[in-house]
């Protein structure tokens, strides 16, 4: 009988420790706004607008979402939804994009895939860099 209550008594608590509330972990995410200006041809130029919301899976990547908003100086395509999936990775002050997505616009070609990578330095929070990218048909820089 002695021995059948010490087995319960270790169950219980090992059941107590595995039910006890764990320490709180914020979640890492970081949130973005930005504007851009894309040569597509030398009819056409882009104007976006985007908020970027990136969640760290592991020590310096993340993942995300790049939704917004654009405007064409094309009368033919007049505006347009842009919306990307991103991967971020960063080496100290370096960080390289990776994105890919479906533009959807207003007009014309209703959806384009987009897709391209970009580069830059962080300066706290504020990052500096470049993209170059493939907007169907063609590049924008």
């Amino acid at each position: 009988m002695r021995q059948a209550r010490r087995w319960w008594l270790l169950l219980g608590v090992l059941g107590a420790l595995a039910l006890a509330p764990r320490a709180a972990e914020a979640q890492e995410f970081d949130l973005g706004a930005g504007a851009d200006y894309w040569t597509v041809s030398p009819g056409m130029g882009l104007f976006t607008f985007g908020l970027d919301v990136l969640w760290r899976v592991a020590p310096n990547f993340q993942l995300g979402l790049k939704p917004g908003f654009l405007l064409t100086t094309s009368s033919e395509i007049p505006a347009g939804i842009p919306l990307d999936f991103k991967a971020r990775l960063t080496a100290g002050t370096v960080y390289v994009d990776g994105f890919v997505g479906p533009w959807f616009f207003f007009k014309g070609d209703v959806v384009r895939l987009h897709a391209g990578m970009g580069a830059g330095l962080r300066f706290g929070r504020l990052l500096l860099g470049a993209e170059v990218s493939y907007l169907s048909p063609g590049a924008t820089f």
